[in-house]
């Protein structure tokens, strides 16, 4: 309806305004109205809600002394606040609330709190570091119930490709792979083991080195082939060596010692090696000058081997002495005695 105007007429009492009892009907009927929007009910108004001179304000289910005040802020330009079509509870900065379907864009979360489940006593608490500008997180295009990786949670990760990445202590599997899958080296592993091998860079012109290391103070580097195969050496082959100018005792531990006196008789002793040394083969060569009488601690049939100038002897050690291979060169041939 319509506001009712009450016609007063031109002039007091002139006869032309509206009777007593009409207007009266308007001003029931404008009456009547408002009653009607703002309480509801054409005989009770608002009893819960009224105004203030800047609220509208709300007295709640219990009339008491207090009451919610809803106002607005000094707006800088018209604005236009759209209350949806939807049953719910208003949100505001500070209240404990729950928030179900909402989409929110661009969001600032400070420190934000995630729980298990709405009724979950205890949450995971977010904190970022503090930042020197702008940083993206780009997330992939995950499966369903994918994680996460943290550096410290015991995790499995799959198909993974990792570039340029520093490996500190990894324990690897059985095996590395290339990029289709094939094996590049397999890993066998030893219960209890304390040996392993050490891989080694060097400086310029000096080589790179593999070699045995582990609790143990001597030990062995061994190659196999596999079946009936064997260690093939791709390029030329050499052997650590010993040179000696004066008597003294043959190294054990290099494959060639070298006698080269200058003129004088060199005399040398040569220990035994282990049971577990069974098969190491010593290499014996005198050049220059001198002869070289080489006196091993245990010489299977013999005492001394004895080498002219240009002359060389093979011997390998059997697990309890020296054997001799062969002992010769370009002059006559050396002496076992």
């Amino acid at each position: 309806m319509t506001r009712q105007l009450l016609n007063r007429g031109t002039t007091a009492n002139d006869g032309t305004g509206d009777t007593l009892r009409s207007a009266t009907l308007k001003i029931e009927q404008n009456l009547t109205e408002l009653y009607l929007k703002l309480g509801g009910d054409s005989t009770v108004l608002m009893p819960k809600v009224s105004f203030d001179s800047n609220h509208l304000v709300f007295e709640g289910a219990t009339i008491d002394n207090y009451e919610l005040r809803l106002g607005a802020a000094d707006a800088t330009d018209d604005r236009v606040v759209i209350i949806p079509d939807h049953t719910g509870v208003l949100l505001t900065d500070s209240a404990e609330q729950t928030v179900t379907n909402k989409t929110i864009v661009y969001p600032t979360l400070v420190q934000p709190y995630i729980a298990e489940s709405a009724d979950a006593v205890h949450t995971f608490h977010i904190h970022a570091a503090k930042l020197t500008g702008y940083r993206d997180i780009n997330l992939p295009a995950l499966t369903d119930s994918d994680e996460f990786t943290f550096n410290n949670h015991t995790q499995t990760l799959n198909n993974k490709t990792i570039n340029a990445a520093q490996l500190n202590n990894p324990r690897i599997g059985t095996e590395l792979q290339d990029s289709n899958g094939n094996q590049y080296i397999e890993f066998g592993r030893t219960v209890g083991a304390v040996n392993h091998i050490k891989v080694q860079n060097n400086t310029n012109t000096n080589p790179p080195i593999i070699s045995a290391v582990g609790g143990d103070t001597n030990i062995d580097l061994e190659l196999q082939g596999k079946g009936t195969g064997a260690v093939k050496i791709g390029t030329k082959m050499k052997l650590g060596y010993q040179t000696m100018t004066a008597s003294g005792a043959v190294s054990l531990t290099t494959p060639i010692t070298w006698f080269n006196s200058g003129g004088t008789q060199i005399d040398a002793t040569m220990a035994d090696l282990s049971n577990t040394d069974k098969g190491t083969i010593k290499y014996l060569i005198n050049q220059n000058n001198g002869t070289a009488v080489i006196t091993p601690t245990n010489l299977q049939n013999y005492t001394t081997i004895t080498l002219l100038v240009n002359q060389s002897a093979t011997v390998v050690w059997d697990g309890t002495e020296w054997f001799a291979l062969n002992v010769g060169g370009d002059s006559a041939g050396g002496i076992l005695a």
